[in-house]
């Protein structure tokens, strides 16, 4: 007997009856790529937009700020000029005053209308009004505003008020720009000055030197010691001169020291020892040439008194002692064993003695100096030999 399958009509109604196909939607991935750049070109525009609006916005700013600085520099040119204290004092002592207690002019009136005119009223006194005395009231307390601070009774404080700079303000200077400025305004004044003192000085000379000036002082072949204690030497002259001249030479070539004069007279700074010769000159030609001579300076008379050449001086109670001169500034005394170029021990006094102390044992020279103020230098007795002990 055969078996039926159970599942034999099951399946030919099955395929009898049409299949259903079943689809998901997944969707358009174009149409999601499409629709999501949309969303980024209309971000990127807003943003592009929005910098752009800024840049506009700025733009009639920094106008708007020319504009006000413009109209400020056109006020601040055609503002009216403010009057100095002196001359509004000037202008107010120019307008004349009224007469004070002086009745008025009496006007002209025809003879039939002629009247008796009534006495002027007095003149207001000018003496001030008595000023009545305010007890300090209670404090009051007022709300802060801006501008004005806090007040005590009977007196307001207003607080300054902060003012922005504006672009027509310059930068302020520094103390030491200031000081520069005014250190080359002062010597281009005095290079102005100086210039023309010296062009009118030229002028005055070229209209008055007809002639060459001829010397009068020191006579030729004069004489003198180099002292620094004694007046410089003057030389003189008769006429205009514009230059005075000093040389070692008798034809005044080269010259040593040339100056220009004004007076008739020039005080010459110290010349060295030696033969000089001198001139002077203008436009219209120069003087003879005069000779004279300066003999070097006198020395000090200083002798070392003790210790004797040879001697032995204990190390700490060695006197010393020398006979001094007038004109000197003071002495010192020299130790030296390796020249005097640097000498070991040195000893300065105003007087003409002292004791040497501190000097090791050994054989040393010992000299005495004197500053003189006629040289204007050290002048040395001879040196001498002695032991330190």
């Amino acid at each position: 007997m055969a078996t039926q399958d159970p599942f034999a009509k099951e399946d030919e109604k099955n395929t009898d009856a049409p299949m259903k196909e079943e689809f998901v939607d997944f969707g358009d991935p174009m149409k999601d790529n499409r629709s999501g750049g949309r969303k980024k070109m209309f971000i990127i525009f807003g943003v592009l937009f929005l910098v752009l609006g800024a840049l506009v916005v700025g733009y009639m700013f920094m106008q708007g700020e020319e504009a006000v600085d413009d109209a400020t520099q056109t006020a601040l040119a055609n503002r009216p000029k403010t009057l100095s204290k002196a001359e509004n004092n000037a202008n107010l002592s120019a307008q004349p005053l009224p007469p004070i207690n002086q009745a008025p002019p009496a006007t002209e009136h025809p003879p039939a209308a002629a009247a008796q005119t009534p006495p002027s009223p007095p003149a207001p006194s000018l003496a001030p009004a008595p000023t009545a005395q305010l007890a300090p009231g209670p404090k009051l307390e007022t709300p802060s505003m801006p501008g004005r601070t806090a007040h005590k009774p009977g007196h307001i404080e207003v607080a300054p008020i902060k003012t922005e700079k504006t672009a027509q303000e310059l930068p302020k200077k520094t103390k030491a720009q200031e000081k520069a400025d005014a250190k080359a305004a002062a010597a281009g004044e005095a290079t102005v000055a100086a210039g023309e003192e010296e062009g009118a000085a030229e002028v005055e000379e070229e209209e008055a030197a007809t002639e060459p000036p001829s010397l009068a002082s020191p006579a030729n072949g004069a004489e003198r010691d180099y002292d620094e204690s004694a007046a410089m030497p003057r030389f003189t002259w008769a006429g205009k001169a514009s230059w005075i001249s000093f040389s070692k030479n008798p034809k005044m070539h080269p010259a040593e020291i040339k100056a220009k004069v004004k007076s008739e007279h020039y005080e010459m700074p110290r010349l060295t020892p030696g033969v000089w010769y001198w001139q002077v000159g203008n436009s219209a030609g120069k003087s003879a040439v005069r000779t004279f001579t300066v003999h070097p300076p006198s020395k000090r008379a200083v002798a070392l008194v003790e210790p004797l050449d040879g001697a032995t001086l204990i190390k700490d109670n060695g006197m010393v002692s020398w006979k001094g001169d007038h004109m000197i500034t003071y002495y010192r005394v020299e130790l030296s064993s390796q020249g005097w170029a640097n000498p070991n021990y040195r000893f300065a006094t105003t007087g003409t003695q002292m004791k040497v102390h501190d000097v090791p044992q050994g054989n040393y020279e010992m000299r005495v100096g004197a500053f003189s103020e006629v040289s204007g230098r050290w002048e040395y007795t001879n040196p001498i030999k002695v032991s330190i002990q």
